[in-house]
């Protein structure tokens, strides 16, 4: 009876650390969409000096959160990202907005998929499993 209620125990500390896992993840992810929202605005409104200050401050705001993402997420995922947000300032410096417009597109994807991606959920338990052993 001792061994099942420790059992016990220990599962609802795994799913409560999940959950607080997934959740800082999530607050994290929010804060640099926040950021990528507004180089967007700026962009669409066609205030360069303005977008350009906040992808400053986006990048500034990066440096900061990936350092706790890269407990969280794939270094491959963390560099792709990365060189999206660059990608992205060399767009705002020549004011190429289409180009500037898809590229924040596919970085809000990225971004935007870092839950998910995480979750505690079968088919992101089995895809880890065999993204492993290939």
């Amino acid at each position: 009876m001792k061994g099942f209620i420790c059992a016990i125990i220990i599962l609802a500390l795994l799913f409560t650390g999940a959950f607080i896992y997934v959740h800082k993840l999530e607050e994290l992810v929010s804060s640099l969409e926040d950021h990528i929202q507004k180089i967007e605005d700026s962009a669409r409104d066609d205030h360069w000096e303005q977008c350009m200050t906040e992808i400053d401050r986006t990048i500034e705001h990066w440096n900061e959160i990936q350092i706790r993402l890269k407990a969280f997420i794939e270094h491959r995922e963390l560099d792709e990202i990365h060189r999206r947000i660059v990608e992205v300032k060399s767009y705002a410096e020549f004011s190429d907005k289409e180009n500037l417009l898809v590229s924040i597109e596919m970085l809000k994807t990225l971004v935007g998929h870092i839950p998910e991606n995480e979750k505690l959920t079968l088919e992101n338990i089995l895809y880890t499993k065999i993204h492993r052993i290939t």
